[in-house]
């Protein structure tokens, strides 16, 4: 069986508890056995008298039992500008008002630590940001007597018990791994490189998502101007340009994808990328000390999760998506007018090509009619267009990689008309081909045989249209 009693304030027993016969009283204790009451008295030889591992203080607070220093960001000195920070731990949780301190001594001198965060827990932290002035070369000390109130009150969380400020055998004595020499400031340094972005569809960038690169220095910089960061895409290197991070340690630049950038194996950023571009990155607590640009061992390799316009299937059985480069832009357009329509031809796009689009617009620039082809036809007809309205069109490469991001052809405008229309008349569609001539007509039976000659340069012909009318 086990009983429990909670210490009340006004309890205390300087000796030690104690539990002798007659304690075990109220209520009825009876064998599970025979049903019949059992014995409560106590023997002599199980008596607990003034057990010295077990005194009583109601009044008793919260005391010190740890007390740790953080480290300097480089070595063991901390430099101008950084801050030392202690943690005083007690045995219970307290609650805290006001601004405690902790006295740390620096050399010769005496600088006060302010409480910064612990309140409801059992570690508080204490701050102080060191100064030119500041300077030990045997390391800091912090005393026995070194918490102090201040004004406010440390106490037991949810109770008036003050706690015990004394650190006693926590002191510490000139630590030598906590040096401290204001004086100094060292330059900060890269400490770390990141791809920080993920590409939308399988470990590729299409065009127009963004790339983000971050630079972690070993100390907070501030930032003026748009520095930059070279990042290799493929055999190209495209600056990524700075976005946030100014007074942080961490920087972000960012770098949009272009429809012809591609990159099988993986962006990369080398160790000399980082690049001011007129612009600065100085140590956030000196104006006129410059960080470090060189990544070194933090340079990025082929990040093989990071390709660029290029997804290769994942053997997820859903096919995935058709690697290889974007198209290239759509040349050679050509459009000539119909009757309620007009017909679009083009040249062969490189690249992956999926299939084309042919777009159509009014004067207004609103579409009105797209059409597709497959890849291997470089062909359209558009109808269910008005005669006499002016169009405009452009015809895209569909990647085959997904999306249809990529740069239209060059527009190109034509105008249905009424009948057979005389590709000369259709304004933006520069060279076509000659008239043909040497038409020859020979009657068969229940039909015709129709015969010409090749039309001349200066375009090639993609194909010829023969028309017939009665009378």
């Amino acid at each position: 069986m086990t009983f429990s009693y909670t210490v009340q304030a006004d309890d205390s027993d300087t000796d030690g508890i104690s539990i002798r016969d007659g304690a075990l009283v109220g209520g009825t204790l009876t064998s599970s056995f025979y049903s019949t009451a059992l014995n409560r008295t106590i023997s002599s030889t199980l008596e607990i008298v003034n057990s010295a591992n077990h005194k009583v203080d109601g009044n008793l607070g919260a005391v010190v039992t740890g007390l740790a220093l953080n480290s300097p960001i480089v070595g063991n000195t901390f430099e101008r500008g950084e801050v030392i920070e202690a943690t005083v731990t007690f045995n219970r949780a307290v609650d805290v008002t006001g601004t405690p301190r902790l006295a740390l001594t620096v050399g010769a001198n005496t600088r006060q630590a302010n409480y910064a965060t612990g309140h409801g827990s059992t570690s508080l932290t204490f701050r102080y940001t060191v100064v030119q002035a500041d300077a030990d070369p045997d390391g800091i000390s912090i005393g026995a007597t070194a918490l102090a109130l201040n004004g406010g009150t440390i106490r037991v969380s949810g109770s008036t018990r003050n706690a015990l400020p004394g650190l006693g055998s926590r002191a510490v004595s000139n630590s030598a791994n906590h040096v401290v020499n204001g004086a100094t400031v060292t330059a900060p340094a890269v400490s770390g490189a990141v791809i920080a972005s993920r590409p939308a569809g399988r470990g590729s960038y299409g065009a127009g998502e963004e790339i983000e690169v971050r630079v972690t220095f070993n100390r907070a910089v501030d930032v003026t101007g748009t520095p930059q960061l070279a990042v290799t895409i493929g055999e190209q290197t495209r600056q990524a340009d700075y976005a946030t991070g100014t007074t942080t340690r961490t920087l972000a630049f960012s770098y949009t994808v272009a429809a012809d950038d591609v990159d099988e194996d993986g962006i990369s950023v080398a160790a000399d990328a980082l690049m001011l571009n007129a612009g600065a990155i100085n140590d956030a607590r000196s104006a006129t000390t410059a960080a470090g640009l060189d990544l070194g061992t933090h340079a990025i390799g082929a990040a093989a999760g990071h390709r660029v316009n290029f997804i290769v299937d994942d053997g997820s059985g859903d096919g995935g998506r058709p690697g290889g480069p974007p198209p290239s832009r759509v040349a050679g357009v050509r459009v000539s007018p119909l009757d309620g329509g007009l017909r679009v031809t083009w040249s062969a796009a490189t690249g992956s090509v999926s299939q084309y689009r042919v777009d159509v617009a009014d004067a207004a620039g609103e579409l009105v009619r797209r059409v597709y082809t497959e890849a291997g036809v470089f062909e359209a007809v558009v109808d269910g267009l008005a005669n006499g309205v002016e169009y405009t069109v452009t015809v895209l490469a569909v990647p085959s990689h997904g999306g249809e991001n990529g740069p239209s052809s060059e527009p190109r405008t034509a105008t249905p008309r009424v009948g057979a229309g005389d590709p000369d008349d259709v304004p933006g569609v520069g060279a076509l081909p000659s008239q043909v001539t040497g038409v020859r007509v020979s009657p068969l039976d229940g039909g015709l045989r129709v015969s010409w000659n090749a039309a001349a340069e200066p375009v090639d012909v993609s194909q010829y249209r023969v028309d017939v009318a009665d009378a």
